[in-house]
């Protein structure tokens, strides 16, 4: 079931889910929210503010830092970034459990040429607005601060960076 929900503070981003209601992240409030487009209801999907917590565990149990971005996928998966103390890209698994996409939990970027695990470089914050997930469950995402990089994370779990700050130092961006 889902939460009873007190005031949304701030709706930072938001998705289409492929039943047609929307997702969407309160950053101020700390919790994921669906919005039932027929009936106009709103719901909590997390318990909000709190520490980091762990993959596998029930998004109704679950707290989070400061959601930002958020997208859905076709089979009904929700991507989110939590630009916390510890940035992240998650996703909620249609059994509703937590998965680590991307992000070791230490803040920076580093200059990934090659494919490597996902779950093993460290992240800044990926902003509202920042995240799509194609139809073939790839996630793509940028991220604010260091090399402002576009990196993509395919269904194995490995990402690569597509571009970055180091290829606009001698082009116009």
């Amino acid at each position: 079931a889902l939460a009873p929900l007190s005031p949304v503070c701030a709706f930072s981003d938001l998705a289409l889910l492929p039943d047609g209601d929307v997702v969407a992240t309160d950053a101020v409030g700390a919790r994921l929210v669906r919005i039932d487009v027929s009936t106009g209801t709103i719901a909590q999907l997390n318990q909000g503010g709190g520490a980091f917590s762990a993959d596998g565990t029930d998004i109704a149990e679950a707290t989070l830092e400061i959601p930002s971005a958020i997208a859905t996928d076709v089979f009904g998966r929700i991507f989110f970034s939590d630009c916390g103390t510890h940035p992240l890209v998650r996703m909620m698994d249609v059994d509703g459990l937590l998965h680590t996409v991307a992000g070791s939990g230490a803040l920076g970027t580093a200059l990934v040429r090659m494919r490597v695990d996902a779950t093993s470089i460290p992240l800044y914050c990926v902003p509202a607005g920042a995240l799509e997930v194609d139809r073939r469950g790839h996630a793509y995402f940028a991220v604010e601060g260091g090399n402002r990089a576009v990196f993509e994370v395919d269904t194995a779990g490995q990402l690569v960076m597509l571009g970055g700050y180091d290829a606009c130092a001698t082009a116009a961006c």
